[in-house]
C-alpha cells in the first residue's frame, strides 16, 4: 500500500472527530429550580418543639447572689494616684500669647482675649454677671448698692462688702483696696477696659473696713454704676502701693499743669508706662487660679488657689432673678 495513504488516515480520522463534536446541540442554560417548601419544613412537628427548663430562664440562688468583700476590688493606692496625677493639669491652646501680665495694662492698653482667658477671675469685683442668664449679682458686695440719691453736689450710693474674704496671700480684702483702686485709675486717667475715670464718678469713700459710699457728679445710669464701676477689678492696696511710688513722684512732677497740654499729656503718658511695666510677680489675686509661670511665645502657668472664697461654693439661680 502507498505510504501517503496511511499517513493520510490519522489525520483524516482527527479532522472527522472535530467536524463530529462541532455538530452537537449546545448543552441547554441550566435552569432556576425553586423547590416549594414542604409542611415538615415549615413548622416543627410537637416533638421537636422543647420547653425551656427552669434553670434556662431563670437564675440560681447562687447566681443571684451579692458578690462578697472579697469578690470586690478595691483600686490600688498607686490606682488612685494615677487617677488623680491626670486631674492635676488642663491645658487650653491659644492662637496667640498673652500681652501682659501687669493688671493695669491688662484691662488698659494691654487688654488681649487671651489674657481673659488665661486670667479671668484674678482680681475681685464687686459684682459680676451669672454664668446662666447673665444676670447681675453680687461677688465682693454682701448685698446691693443703696439707691442713689442726692447728697449736697453728689449722687451717693452705699454699698456693704462681704466679711473673711481672702487674697491669695491670706489678707483681708476690704473697702481700702476698693477705695484705692479706683483712685489709681483715676488719678493716672487710665482708659481701655477701667471705668472708674469715665462717666461721673468724682471719688469712691470707705465709711468701715466692709462699706464703700460712691460720689457721682452727676445722677449715674446703668451702664456706668451698676455695669461698670461696680464690676471693676479691685487690686490689692498693700502690694501695689510701695510699687507705684515712682509713678506718683512722676506725676507730681507735672503740678497744676494745664492738663490739655502736650507737657502734661506726655508726663502722664510716662507715668502710665512706668506703671504698665512693673511686673507682677507674686501679685495676691482672688479667683480660683493665680499666676504661676510664663515663658514667653510658649505657654503660661495657672496653680489652684486654695484659699478662694467661692471654693465650693453652689449657686442658685430662680425663675423669679433671685440668686443665692
Amino acid at each position: 500500500m502507498n505510504k501517503n495513504k496511511w499517513f493520510l488516515l490519522p489525520v483524516m480520522l482527527v479532522i472527522f472527530v472535530m467536524l463530529l463534536a462541532a455538530c452537537q446541540p449546545s448543552a441547554p442554560e441550566p435552569t432556576d429550580v425553586i423547590e416549594e417548601p414542604t409542611e415538615a419544613m415549615v413548622e416543627p412537628t410537637e416533638e421537636e418543639i422543647e420547653e425551656p427548663t427552669e434553670t434556662a430562664v431563670e437564675p440560681t440562688e447562687e447566681e443571684m447572689e451579692e458578690p462578697t468583700e472579697e469578690a470586690i476590688e478595691e483600686p490600688t493606692e498607686e490606682a488612685v494616684e494615677e487617677d488623680a496625677a491626670m486631674l492635676d493639669v488642663y491645658r487650653i491652646a491659644i492662637l496667640a500669647d498673652i500681652t501682659s501680665s501687669n493688671v493695669w495694662n491688662l484691662f488698659g492698653p494691654g487688654a488681649s482675649a487671651y489674657n481673659y482667658v488665661i486670667q479671668n477671675g484674678y482680681w475681685p469685683t464687686l459684682f459680676g454677671l451669672s454664668h446662666q442668664r447673665l444676670d447681675l449679682v453680687p461677688q465682693m458686695a454682701a448685698d446691693f448698692s443703696s439707691e442713689l440719691k442726692q447728697e449736697g453736689d453728689f449722687w451717693v450710693s452705699s454699698l456693704p462688702l462681704k466679711e473673711g474674704v481672702l487674697w491669695s496671700d491670706g489678707s483681708e480684702i476690704t473697702a481700702d483696696d476698693v477705695v484705692y483702686t479706683s483712685q489709681v485709675v483715676m488719678d493716672f486717667d487710665f482708659s481701655g477696659n477701667w471705668t472708674y475715670a469715665e462717666g461721673d464718678l468724682d471719688h469712691i469713700e470707705a465709711l468701715d473696713p466692709y462699706t464703700v459710699k460712691f460720689y457721682y457728679i452727676n445722677k449715674p445710669g446703668l451702664a456706668v454704676h451698676q455695669y461698670g464701676v461696680l464690676q471693676d477689678p479691685i487690686v490689692q492696696k498693700a502690694y501695689w502701693e510701695p510699687l507705684l511710688a515712682e509713678a506718683y513722684e512722676k506725676l507730681d512732677e507735672l503740678g497744676d499743669m494745664d492738663e490739655d497740654s502736650d507737657e502734661y499729656i506726655a508726663g502722664l503718658s510716662e507715668a502710665q508706662q512706668i506703671i504698665y511695666g512693673i511686673p507682677a510677680d507674686g501679685e495676691p489675686i482672688f479667683g480660683p487660679f493665680a499666676f504661676e509661670k510664663w515663658e514667653v511665645g510658649a505657654f503660661v502657668e495657672n496653680i489652684a488657689n486654695s484659699s478662694h472664697f467661692y471654693n465650693g461654693v453652689v449657686v442658685e439661680e430662680y425663675v423669679s432673678g433671685a440668686y443665692r
